[in-house]
């Protein structure tokens, strides 16, 4: 791995891979066939899904930030994670925290179920359940952290120690830190996932996954399922999230300022009922953060009470536009119970802790004064609903 800094890195990834014309910023390659000069001796590349260099440039930068000897790059974060599952084989038992995002339930409950997964559940907040469950020798233990949306953390090194002496892989899905923030793979994790549509496209003008890890016969498998399965990711969208990534380090921590200014004016409102940041003193998981991660996120998520005045607050918002996503340099805000969560039930919902009057900001680089303005004008209106 280099020893340039990562700014410096990022600001030049991708650069070798020019095919030769010395642009600093590599084109895109929309072939879907190249050319052999001989049957048994094909060049680099030979079709599209097999290969193609904008993608090969953003694996390659992408395992460099996390630090592993490769990268896959998936056409989506579902796609990823659903490569990663697959290395629990069927009839196999996989046992995943409570609090993760609704995608990931909906492939643990619908497809994988489907294909003879058995599930097990656990809360992060809880670690007599976490050993429970590794008792049960399951094929695969799955986590978030931090978690999508009340963001708990787990301790990393602690649970890839207790999960290896199992006998158990694990993967988390470290979307919501980067590499920037988190490096799993450090801390014992045999399989790191990403949506990198969130931060590291960070223009919410992409789609894409990757998964990594530091064993050879697990990124073999991932590139197997990638190839065999046809779910790569396409030229123009790997062109886009590599271009996204020379600024990551400049939007996260501008984004993680605004982020935590945010929570900090949430936190001194006397009318919510909870404000989620692990940059707060008062997060459960404030400590563990702080030896954790380089910095404590740009998603901060607040509860308002009751669904009318969550929904009343999210409508009023003018800078933080309503959408389904996060990670972008503008802001967006969600609705965890109709949005993110949709795939959960009532019950399952309140297992996960997600409560009605729950609200997810995803906190870009805008202003901060303005941002904050903007939510205290919202705040307002979501006071006076019934």
């Amino acid at each position: 791995m280099s020893k340039l800094h990562v700014d410096t890195r990022l600001a030049h990834a991708g650069e070798r891979y020019d095919l030769g014309t010395g642009a600093v910023m590599p084109p895109i390659s929309l072939a879907s066939t190249y050319r052999r000069d001989k049957v048994d001796a094909p060049g680099p590349y030979t079709y599209a899904r097999i290969d193609n260099p904008n993608r090969a440039a953003l694996e390659e930068v992408v395992a460099d930030l996390e630090g592993a000897p490769d990268a896959v790059a998936f056409a989506s974060g579902c796609a990823a994670m659903d490569a990663a599952l697959q290395l629990a084989p069927h009839g196999g038992v996989v046992l995943a925290c409570r609090e993760l995002y609704g995608g990931t339930y909906r492939l643990l409950t619908s497809l994988h179920q489907e294909r003879g997964i058995t599930l097990h559940w656990f809360s992060l907040a809880d670690s007599a359940s976490l050993q429970a469950g590794l008792d049960q020798k399951p094929a695969l233990l799955w986590l978030e952290s931090p978690s999508n949306p009340l963001l708990r953390l787990i301790d990393l090194r602690k649970t890839a120690a207790l999960a290896r002496a199992a006998g158990v892989r694990t993967v988390i899905d470290n979307t919501f830190a980067t590499p920037l923030l988190q490096r799993p793979l450090e801390f014992g994790i045999d399989v790191v996932v990403h949506s990198s549509t969130k931060y590291f496209g960070g223009h919410s003008d992409t789609l894409g996954g990757i998964a990594l890890s530091l064993d050879p016969v697990i990124l073999e498998r991932l590139r197997f399922i990638q190839r065999a399965k046809g779910g790569a990711l396409a030229p123009f969208d790997a062109y886009l999230t590599l271009r996204g990534l020379r600024t990551l380090h400049l939007r996260l921590a501008t984004a993680c300022s605004n982020a935590h200014a945010v929570a900090e004016f949430l936190a001194r409102q006397p009318d919510l009922a909870a404000v989620h940041y692990p940059g707060l003193p008062t997060h459960p998981d404030h400590a563990l953060a702080g030896r954790q991660m380089a910095d404590f996120g740009a998603i901060v998520s607040a509860d308002l009470g009751t669904a009318p005045r969550a929904k009343a607050f999210l409508e009023s918002l003018e800078l933080f536009a309503l959408g389904d996503s996060l990670g972008g340099v503008e802001s967006l805000c969600s609705y965890a119970s109709a949005m993110s969560h949709a795939a959960l039930s009532a019950d399952d919902l309140r297992a996960a802790g997600i409560t009605p009057g729950l609200v997810r900001l995803s906190v870009g680089i805008e202003s901060a004064a303005d941002l904050i303005d903007d939510i205290a004008k919202a705040l307002n209106v979501a006071q006076q609903t019934r």
